[in-house]
């Protein structure tokens, strides 16, 4: 049954029902049933003239709270005044006079106030949290028996009754319960969520410009990936709308733009590890990327934040930045992938495939190493499909790149699978193309390939620490480095950029592999004595100074660990 159904049954019951019993909806906890309540059900019978009378049996310890919560919510509540006829609450009426020991016939003036004012005709009185309640289950039922059958009381019971039957297994109690169920509730309705609805009404609830930009497509990823956790528990509402909160109060605080997709990739993540705890999937609190998912992983930032309420901007900047690389680096894969399979791709869509790599060999994104395996697909395409312009210039850009990303792996570019070229002219441009790859890829004995120029120094420094195991296996670093163009960089290095720098030759002269770099000495000494000669300008600051100093005592000790 969908809602639709359910509503309309539910609404048949108050109307016309006549077996003076109950009915009860049940499923298990977490999948809506509170929520279907309030914001369909209510609704509804709203419409159809129908008031309700909702009691929570949450923490309830006997029957007079039940009986209290029903007076003061049907006395205050504001009812249809138009209703003709009422149904009297005896039995709401009895355990009330019964707890306070009042001894009193029903004409008494007083009391019959109090009895007239309950007035429960044409409305449903909703019990909720039936398996929650600490009332023994037995007495509740024989309570709610009276309410049905003597006062003609419209009853709604809305429970996981799979775990109030476990209750009263534990207790011994499960014939009993059954016995007095088939005597009060004349239907039970299994309850099954729709999950798509739900979760697009709490997202509307939440009236929130972050959250109403999730498409229908994303809310049906939602679903997929909370069923790949367990299939038997389906996503946990409450832990949705609690991971609803928490993500719209963690991105209120993020002062940077950020992309929808990281934005998306937290939420789900937040949502896994909200139901892996309200579904007790999970025991252990301690953080791991595998409380969300193997596609939406938890950020530790989120985790923080979540359970420890700390936040840290800076951190979180930083998760992005690495969250868009690790972006940029599979599509790129998937954009290779397509390129590699050309042979069995749809044409447009590698001429679109085309293109998107000639803009990531602009930006100098495409690993070098991929270069050879990259022109060998781009020339066979090109003599099957044209593209003429277009590859060449793609040819063009890797040359240049692989002349900027010194030092080059040159066995990736002589050793790469590839397909087969069966053009005579295709083949010779290939040759020629991979001939000229490898011969720029050489590096200069004497020459680091950087242009000293401060504004490129991140770069240089990214470049250094991506090829460091090319540099190791070359034997060489600071011998390829122009000291007196290195000297004139440093006076132009702020003391976080000196740092950097020195953290660079700390890395590469550790006592470990130092000796490998024997070759290196001369060009060190050089170097530090330059830097000493520094430190008697006056064109640096104090703290400036300072990293100068680190740094001589850095390569005065690097220089002690060369035998």
């Amino acid at each position: 049954m969908n809602y639709a159904d359910i509503n309309e049954y539910i609404y048949n019951y108050i109307k016309s029902d006549k077996t003076n019993s109950a009915i009860m909806l049940t499923s298990e906890w977490g999948t809506g049933k509170t929520y279907y309540f309030n914001e369909i059900l209510k609704k509804f019978l709203h419409k159809q003239n129908v008031n309700c009378v909702y009691i929570s049996l949450y923490g309830l310890k006997d029957l007079f709270e039940v009986s209290k919560n029903i007076y003061f919510e049907a006395k205050f509540k504001r009812f249809n005044k138009e209703t003709k006829a009422k149904i009297i609450g005896k039995t709401i009426l009895i355990n009330l006079t019964n707890k306070c020991g009042l001894n009193i016939e029903i004409n008494n003036s007083d009391l019959k106030k109090i009895y007239n004012s309950i007035d429960l005709s044409g409305k449903l009185l909703v019990f909720d949290d039936l398996d929650r309640t600490e009332i023994d289950i037995l007495s509740l039922l024989g309570y709610i028996n009276n309410l049905v059958e003597q006062d003609n009381v419209k009853v709604l019971l809305i429970a996981n009754e799979n775990e109030l039957i476990s209750k009263c297994e534990f207790n011994k109690k499960k014939d009993e319960y059954l016995r007095i169920k088939e005597k009060t509730i004349s239907d039970t309705i299994n309850f099954y969520p729709q999950y798509d609805l739900a979760l697009k009404n709490i997202i509307n609830s939440f009236n929130s410009n972050i959250l109403n930009k999730l498409s229908n497509d994303y809310i049906n990823e939602i679903l997929n990936e909370i069923n790949k956790i367990d299939q038997n528990k389906p996503l946990n509402l409450r832990a949705f709308k609690y991971s609803c909160q928490k993500v719209i109060d963690l991105f209120k605080k993020i002062r940077f733009e950020y992309s929808d997709v990281f934005f998306e990739e937290v939420f789900l993540g937040i949502i896994a590890f909200s139901h892996r705890f309200k579904s007790n999937k999970c025991k252990v609190i301690e953080f791991s990327y595998e409380l969300g998912t193997n596609k939406y992983p938890l950020h530790k930032f989120a985790y923080d934040y979540i359970r420890y309420q700390q936040f840290d901007e800076d951190k979180i900047k930083k998760d992005y930045f690495a969250f868009c690389e690790n972006l940029k680096k599979n599509d790129i894969n998937n954009v290779l992938n397509t390129l590699y399979s050309f042979p069995t791709e749809k044409e447009h869509v590698i001429t679109e495939t085309i293109n998107k790599i000639y803009e990531y060999l602009k930006t100098n994104s495409i690993c070098t190493s991929e270069y050879s395996k990259l022109a060998n697909y781009l020339i066979s395409a090109k003599y099957v499909l044209g593209c003429n312009n277009l590859i060449d210039n793609c040819k063009e850009l890797m040359i240049k790149n692989i002349i900027t990303n010194k030092p080059i792996d040159k066995e990736k570019l002589i050793y790469h699978s590839s397909i087969n070229l069966d053009n005579k002219d295709a083949i010779s441009e290939f040759k020629e193309f991979k001939n000229k790859l490898i011969s720029n890829s050489e590096i200069n004995d004497n020459i680091i390939n950087f242009d000293y120029k401060i504004e490129n120094i991140d770069s240089f420094y990214n470049n250094i620490y991506k090829n460091k195991e090319l540099y190791i296996r070359n034997r060489r670093f600071a011998l390829l480095f122009d000291n007196t163009k290195l000297i004139d960089l440093i006076k132009k290095c702020s003391a976080h950029q000196l740092d950097l720098l020195r953290g660079i030759f700390i890395s590469f002269y550790s006592p470990d592999i130092v000796n490998i770099f024997i070759n290196d000495k001369d060009s060190l000494i050089d170097l530090k004595k330059k830097i000493e000669n520094e430190l008697q300008s006056n064109i640096y600051d104090k703290i400036q100074k300072l990293q100068l100093s680190y740094f001589v005592s850095n390569l005065s000790e690097i220089i002690k660990n060369m035998n």
